[in-house]
């Protein structure tokens, strides 16, 4: 199965004292993108006639990317791009075929907040395409936060975080200038790129959401109340948890309190900018965080809310992250 390709764009712009992950992101819903004229409807009717085999995907390759191949397993796939708008929502939809010419997959993906879903796998038709499209979740159906007023909530987005979520601004960890100018060139489409956890390890806060099903984490209950393990765990983050407490809410949800400490850069990152005469300072290195994880037996869904120790104190934090109401229960 050929996965889902995303426009490759920079995260960051070169200008100012400082490099902001928000400065840029009106501009990436646009770069080296090129809308066209797409008979969705006919789509939509192939898909719920399950006739995709009478549509040549192929022709989409002329109308914005142009073809693209990979190897996997052995197998050579290619796959076909086209970017649209409907309803007012700009869309992505790749159609992936086997080196024998059959379909493959076809996916679709929301290009404002990066949801995707697979329309058609392995000759399986999957998931349905109005319910896709007329989706316009937010932040509100998922839970409320009382912030401080100097914060403000962004966009959702489906590509952060564990299974989607929201950056909470300003940004308080931003990249100098410097610092910038010696690496933009290999962090364009690496694990510093727009489709990463790196808003989120800058910014004020992070709320988030987490799949009960996703693999990242391993989530375990014993008579309702979440054991203290099972987060998420990488090279380059590290969370230890403090403790586990049940919601004043008395709803059945619990709160497993943690922290983080989040490093931006790979050790082949920092040799480079030690090399280019830059000397790191180890406030420019990491991030920390508070974290708070809304977990509910049974539940499809768990939440989560980080907010910075360079803006929080422990004790503010926890009195925030206490009057978080769960709306998607």
């Amino acid at each position: 199965m050929a996965y889902i390709l995303c426009a490759g764009v920079l995260l960051f712009t070169g200008c100012g004292q400082t490099i902001s992950t928000q400065d840029t992101k009106a501009e990436t819903q646009e770069s080296n993108k090129e809308l066209v004229e797409f008979e969705y409807n006919a789509f939509r009717d192939a898909y719920y006639n399950h006739t995709f085999d009478k549509i040549d995907f192929t022709k989409f390759a002329d109308s914005t990317n142009n073809l693209d191949t990979r190897e996997a397993d052995g197998d050579l796939w290619y796959s076909y791009n086209i970017y649209f708008s409907y309803d007012d929502i700009y869309y992505w939809i790749q159609a992936s075929y086997t080196e024998n010419n059959q379909l493959d997959a076809v996916y679709i993906k929301n290009d404002i907040n990066g949801d995707v879903v697979i329309l058609y796998d392995n000759y399986v038709y999957k998931n349905d395409l109005d319910e896709f499209v007329s989706r316009r979740e937010s932040l509100d159906k998922w839970l409320t936060v009382k912030l401080p007023e100097k914060y403000t909530i962004g966009e959702l987005n489906f590509n952060q975080g564990i299974s989607g979520g929201a950056v909470i601004l300003p940004e308080v960890y931003p990249m100098s200038q410097e610092i910038y100018d010696v690496i933009k060139e290999d962090i364009a489409g690496s694990e510093l790129d727009a489709t990463t956890h790196y808003d989120e390890w800058r910014c004020a806060g992070f709320i988030g959401r987490i799949l009960a099903t996703n693999n990242d984490v391993n989530i375990e209950f014993l008579d309702g109340v979440p054991q203290p393990y099972g987060l998420p765990t990488g090279n380059h983050f590290e969370k230890r948890i403090q403790d586990v407490i049940p919601s004043e809410k008395n709803d059945g949800w619990y709160i497993m309190e943690a922290t983080s400490l989040n490093e931006f850069y790979t050790f082949a990152l920092e040799e480079e900018l030690k090399d280019a005469g830059v000397e790191l300072k180890e406030a420019d290195t990491f991030s920390e965080y508070w974290e708070f994880y809304y977990l509910k037996e049974g539940n499809e869904k768990y939440y989560y809310l980080a907010l910075a120790k360079k803006e929080f104190s422990f004790e503010q934090a926890e009195e925030i992250a206490k009057n978080v109401t769960i709306i998607d229960k």
